[in-house]
């Protein structure tokens, strides 16, 4: 490191590690459930699979190894959710010392994402969003430097966060088109197609990507279906969805944008005289890398009428305020700069405690839903285990059905670790064989009182008809931390039924006989 870059460096340093620091342990003080979208990662990597029913592998094997690794529980992912925020801040700044003439440019590039949710309160839970925060900005990076220098290990580089990207979630798509776009706009760029870099990258994106796609055709392209049917793509819509839902992502931009956008106008508002000239292919990085992925969602909401979810656009906006910096070149001082640093330290405790109040009070006393973070999955778990184990002589459970909610607690938290068998649907659950369930029995858990059954249920009461007992609904205070409770009282309940696949080999007494019954 120069010494000119030395003093922002360290500063970079100290306020990356305090926002580390800050959104690890925020969640791990007052939430009292896991997030399902870590949940549910670690119950499909139960299962050594190249694909789920939702997204592809990566996300969900590297959830399930750290869970691993840190014993079984799950706070590590919040650990993950800021690694993954601190690596894309990173990569932002060495992009940005790469590209800008002088380092306190570069130090304003990064600390400005610091002022956009997605890099704090809303990237606490590590889900596929999340990963791709920092699996885009590595890519990006890598990418700049494969185009530029034409260096070999930068082009394998490349391929190998491309690939985990794609292999995250699919919406890498619009990261990929926007690269190639560049690769054939940009005059520097076009002659990487001479070199063997490029051939490389492909070579191992696709080594990560084909046995995904071979699932797929082996699975009826069942997660394609999933995200296009999250997008509503496949459903019958009017003209007015084709100008109507890219508005509607353009106002949640610039909702979620407001504050940094605010702030860098305010305090940066006065332009340099004597401004930099940045070379072509790097103008045009910046132009189609920062914009690209941003546009080409648009485009795609606008062609095909699609409402895409907002959160999906998470990882498109890591080089915002590079762009920025490097078009707009504001005049820079010592007291802009801790001008800038202060707004973020304002930002930083709205956020704290906005979380706060949604975690510690709203979410667990207060809301009218029942959130995934304050579901009680552990006291349910270890309570309908106890009733199991107990009614079936200490045969463990070795199955349990149930919506994804219900069934990715009980398979994390219960002792057992059942399988889940979502919504008793194949599609979504292909590890399982409904033959084995037929011979071990299976936990059956829903939302409500006992009468009011899913759908889902209605195959398996007439399968499992004299085998079913039903168990009396539970209300289960909702979960929070011991000391919220002595704070604010009671949280409020959740009414959670169950019943029981009784196991072949078991047999019923009859007062389990008498309990048994058959739905109508």
């Amino acid at each position: 490191m120069s010494d000119e870059c030395k003093p922002y460096g360290y500063w970079l340093i100290i306020i990356t590690a305090s926002w580390f620091v800050i959104w690890s342990f925020l969640p791990v003080l007052f939430l009292g459930n896991a997030y399902i979208d870590v949940l549910e990662n670690i119950v499909w990597a139960q299962h050594f699979q190249f694909g789920y029913d939702k997204n592809p592998y990566f996300g969900a094997w590297l959830t399930r190894v750290c869970y691993f690794l840190t014993g079984g529980g799950t706070w590590f992912s919040y650990l993950l959710s800021q690694i993954s925020v601190a690596m894309a801040l990173i990569c932002v700044w060495l992009l940005s010392t790469h590209i800008l003439p002088r380092v306190s440019l570069a130090f304003i590039s990064v600390v400005f994402l610091m002022l956009i949710p997605f890099y704090s309160s809303s990237a606490t839970e590590f889900n596929d969003d999340v990963m791709e925060i920092s699996l885009w900005a590595l890519t990006v990076y890598f990418f700049y430097r494969a185009v530029m220098q034409q260096r070999r290990l930068d082009w394998v580089l490349v391929g190998l966060f491309a690939g985990l990207s794609f292999m995250t979630k699919y919406y890498g798509v619009v990261l990929f088109g926007s690269m190639a776009f560049f690769l054939l706009f940009d005059a520097k760029a076009r002659k990487s197609f001479s070199r063997s870099g490029i051939y490389y990258c492909a070579a191992v994106f696709l080594l990560l990507s084909i046995p995904n796609m071979i699932w797929l055709m082996q699975n009826d392209m069942v997660s394609i279906s999933y995200a296009l049917h999250r997008a509503k793509v496949d459903e019958d819509s009017s003209w007015v969805n084709h100008i109507v839902n890219p508005a509607k992502l353009l106002s949640r931009a610039g909702e979620i944008l407001a504050a940094a956008a605010g702030v860098f106008l305010v305090i940066f508002f006065k332009r340099e005289k004597q401004r930099f000239s940045l070379p072509v292919p790097t103008r045009n990085f910046l132009w189609i890398m920062g914009l690209g992925p941003l546009v080409l969602t648009l485009v795609f909401a606008a062609f095909s009428g699609g409402s895409i979810r907002f959160t999906w656009m998470t990882p498109c906006f890591s080089l915002l305020g590079l762009f920025l910096v490097a078009l707009w070149q504001p005049v820079i001082t010592p007291l802009r700069i801790k001008l800038l640093v202060s707004a973020v330290g304002v930002f930083a405790i709205i956020c704290i405690v906005g979380f706060t109040y949604k975690a510690a009070y709203e979410s667990p006393f207060d809301r009218r839903q029942c959130r995934y973070e304050a579901f009680p999955g552990y006291a349910i778990s270890q309570e309908l285990t106890g009733l199991w184990r107990s009614r079936y002589n200490g045969v463990p459970i070795k199955y349990v059905v149930g919506d994804r909610r219900e069934a990715c607690n009980i398979s994390v938290y219960a002792p057992d670790q059942p399988d889940a068998y979502f919504k008793a649907d194949p599609v979504q659950s292909p590890w399982i064989d409904e033959t084995d369930i037929e011979r071990h029995g299976a936990l059956l858990v829903w939302e409500g009182p006992v009468e009011k059954r899913p759908e889902w249920m209605e195959r398996l009461a007439q399968k499992f008809s004299d085998r079913i007992v039903f168990n009396p609904s539970r209300d289960y205070s909702r979960a929070t931390r011991s000391w919220l409770i002595n704070l604010f009282g009671e949280p409020k309940k959740i009414t959670i039924s169950s019943a029981f696949i009784t196991p072949e080999k078991m047999v019923c007494s009859p007062t389990e006989r008498s309990a048994t019954v058959t739905l109508k």
